[in-house]
């Protein structure tokens, strides 16, 4: 509409023009100072006219979305991510098989990284961890994961993968997009994960809500793009307001995270757990979990999404592990 009212207006200026040129002698500078005023005016509309922004793909919440500025977009180079389910490598051969199958097709679709929510062994036993290290090796492309129930489950297993796969919950960045990942088994005390409830594991919890308050702060502080989450138990499963259950977080745990995801606008949270693909959308933001290649319990069998971040908005689809696409290309 912008666009219309500015050529009306020219043709105004235009006609301006015309009348000028024949106008009595006596009136002549009027009009020139007309036509002259008449061409300022045109110049103005034209310097305004702007482009209709182009539509989120996949936001939050349409009516609330965070847009990028001019220079924000200018600067922003739209990245693509792969998000995959539990894998429980070294659980069997077969599973194995399936792991490294997906790992190749990661390989040549060649993403900016790709995101694994936990559950990465089904015990963190040592010939687990070996075939596991070993498919680790062959990743072509940057792997972030977090630990699941069956990696973490006391004391000592935390400070296995502490001291084989380094920090339990950890925060990266890329291309001003924060990927903040946690460990959901010591992210609550009412959690039925973890054996020794002792007051070495409240400090444990305590201390990982400290550190991700600070972090979404920072997030915002430093005006980033998008904010994901990585985590292995999702806040719930199709209800925010749903019971207790061993797919789901606590309540206490799942209120609390929401509340800050709200406060400080993230946009997606990956889980794992379920080995289901759906997807929750609150609104605000959306919850995805995928069925990875260990033992999906839904129809949409083993697979994977492939995520496209651009500025102002961030599409995904669904990818089967035995209809893998050619390339990136949506």
């Amino acid at each position: 509409m912008k666009r219309k009212t500015s050529r009306d207006r020219q043709g105004a200026v235009g006609k301006t023009i015309v009348v000028g040129m024949t106008a009595p002698d006596g009136k002549r500078l009027a009009w020139r100072l007309s036509l002259a005023a008449g061409l300022i005016q045109a110049c103005f509309l034209l310097a305004s006219c702007e482009k209709t922004p182009t539509a989120n793909k996949l936001t939050s919440n349409p009516t609330d979305t965070m847009k990028a500025t001019t220079q924000q977009t200018q600067a922003f180079k739209p990245f693509y991510f792969i998000f995959t389910g539990d894998p429980h490598v070294g659980f069997s051969k077969g599973t194995n098989r399936r792991f490294e199958r997906q790992l190749r097709q990661i390989n040549r679709l060649k993403p900016a990284f790709a995101l694994i929510p936990g559950d990465m062994t089904h015990g963190l036993k040592e010939k687990m961890t070996d075939a596991l290290d070993s498919a680790l090796e062959k990743f072509e492309v940057p792997v972030r994961f977090v630990p699941g129930n069956h990696d973490i489950r006391d004391h000592k297993t935390l400070q296995t993968w502490r001291r084989k796969y380094g920090k339990d919950y950890y925060v990266f960045t890329h291309n001003n997009c924060d990927f903040i990942c946690l460990n959901s088994i010591t992210f609550s005390t009412d959690t039925r994960y973890f054996k020794n409830k002792d007051e070495q594991f409240s400090a444990e919890v305590a201390e990982q809500w400290r550190w991700l308050e600070k972090t979404l702060a920072h997030s915002r502080h430093q005006k980033r793009t998008h904010v994901f989450i990585l985590l292995h138990i999702p806040p719930y499963t199709k209800t925010e307001d749903e019971r207790h259950k061993l797919t789901n977080m606590h309540p206490t745990a799942r209120k609390r995270l929401l509340t800050l995801a709200r406060k400080y606008r993230v946009r997606v949270i990956l889980a794992g757990h379920t080995h289901i693909t759906r997807e929750c959308n609150t609104g605000d933001f959306t919850i995805y979990t995928v069925g990875g290649t260990f033992r999906p319990v839904d129809l949409r069998g083993y697979g994977y999404r492939i995520f496209k971040v651009q500025a102002d908005w961030i599409a995904q689809k669904y990818v089967r592990l035995d209809k893998p696409p050619k390339k990136l290309d949506f």
